[in-house]
């Protein structure tokens, strides 16, 4: 007898948890280079260079921070994430549903290569890409298949949270307010469907299983930092990474976001350049 065996996901999905930085992410404006000195342990630890405020970091509508690295194809994402949760309310005026400010996880979002939770804060490295050029009825089926899964809409979303990844759109910007009780269903199977959305998500991150892996064991302190740094330089150059913010067709001026993002990453990796990594 044939049967039709669903393929096993090879990408992982890692939460870390630690106590290494206490408090909140900094708020200063201007261009002070000090302004991230209480997250000094946590660039030590990563071994790349402290940023400097409005210079070589940009910022983010929920009030965190992007950190473009020209050099790995990557962003590293510093977003505060809520232990307080916002309400929906029905017509009674009765709590309908509650989200939280935290990542979000489908097939059609970006995969995470590493995220650590601290305090109030969070890291999170996830791999450069292209930008999509999406037409309106492309966004649509996009957002129906979002609402369908996890009842968030993204028809809002401006065209530079929108990339690809090996063809297939995916959504950039994947912090957003969540009903966790909707991750439950992630690991239920529909009977016309070969894998369970959880499956589809984990398969989703497959490209980028081994730096996930390499990430996590830099951080549990397995191997140096360098390594890590290493083989997203490799993977960089093998095309698996992109510094995709470096030949958009979209204009990367935001000057709520801290102004030309290309001049942003390019200044920090001057940093990098002066430095071991």
């Amino acid at each position: 007898m044939w049967a039709i065996v669903p393929c096993i996901p090879a990408g992982m999905i890692v939460e870390i948890f630690d106590d290494l930085v206490k408090g909140k992410l900094p708020q200063d404006k201007g261009e002070h280079e000090n302004a991230f000195d209480d997250l000094r342990p946590l660039f030590d630890k990563l071994d790349i260079p402290l940023p400097h405020m409005d210079v070589s970091i940009s910022r983010t509508v929920e009030r965190g921070y992007n950190l473009f690295l020209n050099p790995f194809g990557a962003v590293l994402r510093l977003y505060p994430y809520s232990k307080k949760g916002v309400h929906d309310y029905d017509e009674d005026g009765e709590v309908s549903e509650t989200r939280y400010l935290g990542p979000l996880y489908h097939p059609s979002c970006i995969p995470v290569i590493g995220t650590v939770r601290f305090d109030d804060f969070a890291l999170q490295i996830v791999p450069g890409v292209e930008h999509a050029k999406s037409s309106e009825a492309r966004l649509f089926l996009f957002d129906a298949l979002f609402q369908r899964d996890i009842s968030l809409s993204f028809m809002a979303q401006a065209e530079e949270n929108f990339g690809l990844i090996n063809g297939k759109t995916v959504i950039l910007d994947n912090i957003a307010y969540v009903n966790f009780d909707d991750y439950e269903k992630f690991n239920k199977r529909k009977w016309w469907q070969l894998n369970s959305l959880l499956n589809r998500t984990l398969k989703a991150n497959g490209l980028f299983e081994n730096l996930q892996k390499s990430f996590y064991d830099c951080w549990i302190g397995q191997m140096p930092f360098k390594e890590f740094w290493q083989e997203m330089r490799q993977a960089k150059e093998s095309g698996l990474l992109l510094d995709g913010w470096n030949s958009s067709h979209i204009d990367m001026n935001f000057p709520k976001k801290g102004g030309d993002l290309v001049e942003i990453a390019r200044n920090y990796e001057e940093q990098l350049n002066g430095y071991d990594v």
